[in-house]
């Protein structure tokens, strides 16, 4: 699965632009994804949290199934403080337990 983290109030103020381009050329070729915009700081890194989280659990579900593929990707758009708040709920997942440190390793 593809997510997208927006912070529109990023100083740069184009990320609200180039989500927009990306989401039609995605639509256009019928890849999934999941935008999640922020509200406030702190934000982009629970929902980053958030995303690990759920994937894992979702990679769990397909266990008697595993597929090799199974990858998550995290497109942040916003400027430095929302790529290190997103890299910092990816750590802080990571560091919950060491299946999650593993699969986060494997598969994001």
């Amino acid at each position: 699965m593809i997510y997208f983290i927006v912070n529109e109030s990023s100083k740069s103020g184009k990320s609200k632009e180039i989500v927009n381009d990306v989401v039609g050329i995605f639509k256009k070729n019928g890849i999934e994804y999941k935008p999640a915009i922020t509200k406030y700081e702190g934000h982009a890194c629970e929902i980053a949290e958030k995303i690990v989280k759920k994937e894992y659990t979702d990679f769990l579900s397909y266990k008697e199934n595993p597929d090799e593929n199974f990858k998550t990707q995290i497109i942040v758009l916003g400027g430095d403080g929302t790529i290190n708040e997103v890299v910092n709920g990816i750590m802080n997942a990571k560091n919950e337990s060491e299946e999650i440190y593993k699969f986060a390793d494997e598969h994001l």
